[in-house]
């Protein structure tokens, strides 16, 4: 979907392209993520580099691979910032943040998959410590005792 530069349209008509234009773009990403979420950390690393400066070519910045090298430093305008992190956002949300949608990956990968608390079980405790007025101490005191108390088969 394309939206020409000299059509005419209305706030609402506008919003309703970038969203369909949005989804689009979502939908085509997916293999791209999955692809990037298999990967090897290096490959990844290239994977990103890509990204960042095809990603700034598209934004039609001059010189991309430079201002890539200056990066976010100092000596970086503040238009080319911007355009890094509309980049970097953009990776995050369509290549990165999207791997967490697949499934996770076999333990013989080779690749840790995040584990998390049960959202149930964390609230409770988080509750029941803060209402007993635990000291930092007691509460490492705690976390000592239950791992000593606990074992997993």
């Amino acid at each position: 979907m394309s939206i020409k530069a000299n059509t005419t349209m209305s706030f609402d008509e506008f919003a309703e392209s970038v969203g369909k234009l949005g989804k689009e773009v979502q939908e085509s990403a997916k293999p791209l993520a999955q692809a990037y979420a298999k990967a090897t950390p290096e490959q990844q690393k290239d994977l990103k580099a890509r990204w960042m400066l095809n990603h700034l070519v598209g934004q039609k910045i001059v010189n991309a691979e430079e201002i890539l090298k200056v990066g976010k430093s100092k000596k970086a305008n503040r238009e080319n910032v911007k355009a890094i992190d509309r980049a970097y956002s953009d990776f995050n949300y369509y290549i990165r943040e999207s791997k967490s949608k697949t499934k996770p990956l076999p333990a013989s990968s080779g690749r840790q998959v995040k584990v998390v608390a049960p959202r149930k079980v964390l609230d409770a405790v988080v509750a029941e410590v803060v209402n007993s007025g635990m000291t930092k101490q007691e509460f490492a005191a705690l976390i000592a005792e239950l791992k000593e108390a606990i074992t997993f088969e």
